[in-house]
């Protein structure tokens, strides 16, 4: 009988623990599916939430990037130098989940 009570148990344990990790889980995968795009350009204006780049493809205009907190920067972007900038789309606003400053060529190799 107390064997059978904890067969019971153990299974009513695994069941309450169960729904939480296929929650986690299901969260995880939804943020992984979220489909990121990669551009280049030059930096017009940069603010510490937000930064607007001129981009080098034919049909790219001016984008506005929000930066967040967890967005991972490499080198330090500034008003005129070339940036690639990894994003995803959240409603209406362009997220950067990477921004990679490129170094500025010396004077004399331009």
């Amino acid at each position: 009988m107390a064997r059978a009570a904890f067969t019971i148990l153990a299974t009513f344990g695994w069941l309450a623990v169960l729904p939480a990790g296929v929650a986690a889980r299901h969260e995880q995968r939804a943020t992984m599916l979220v489909p990121t795009h990669a551009v280049r350009g030059i930096v017009r204006a940069i603010a510490a939430s937000s930064m607007t780049i001129a981009g080098c493809g034919r049909k790219t205009g001016e984008l506005t990037f929000v930066l967040l907190p967890a967005t991972h920067r490499e080198g330090l972007p500034s008003v005129g130098g070339t940036v690639s900038v990894r994003y995803r789309r959240e409603g209406d606003r362009l997220v950067a989940t990477a921004i990679s400053a490129q170094p500025e060529k010396p004077q004399f190799l331009r």
